[in-house]
């Protein structure tokens, strides 16, 4: 597993803590950091040029994830991707294209995902501080 590739990129809620639930029914816990602002209420989808930004980051974070721990999240949609402001836009891909925001994906509870040499499913709980 690579889980050290998730923090490589901005585009995931970082990941504080995990484990495994001690109620003994195998089940995960992952702690996230808190976010606001979900890309329902952030991004102006009458803007192009912000659509691509964000098409373009979420597209690139959901392969990161599945490169990294083979993750599929199942549940991607606006209110479950979180955007962050930037102070200066970036070129985050190399490509002369910046962008004043940075996506973050976030609320991972139907994800399915390998963990400690097993493939782990819905059945962990996460959890957002």
């Amino acid at each position: 597993m690579s889980w050290h590739l998730l923090q490589k990129y901005p585009f995931f809620c970082k990941i504080l803590d995990i484990g495994q639930s001690i109620s003994g029914t195998g089940e995960y816990l992952l702690v996230f950091e808190a976010l606001e602002g979900d890309l329902e209420e952030v991004v102006d989808k009458d803007n192009h040029r912000s659509m691509f930004h964000m098409l373009f980051q979420i597209s690139f974070a959901c392969q990161q994830l599945k490169k990294a721990a083979n993750l599929l999240h199942f549940d991607v949609r606006f209110d479950n991707v979180f955007v962050q402001s930037l102070d200066e836009p970036k070129d985050f891909f190399g490509n002369g294209l910046k962008t004043d925001f940075v996506i973050k994906i976030g609320d991972w509870g139907l994800c399915e995902f390998d963990f400690g040499g097993k493939r782990c499913r819905q059945s962990y709980i996460s959890q957002v501080l």
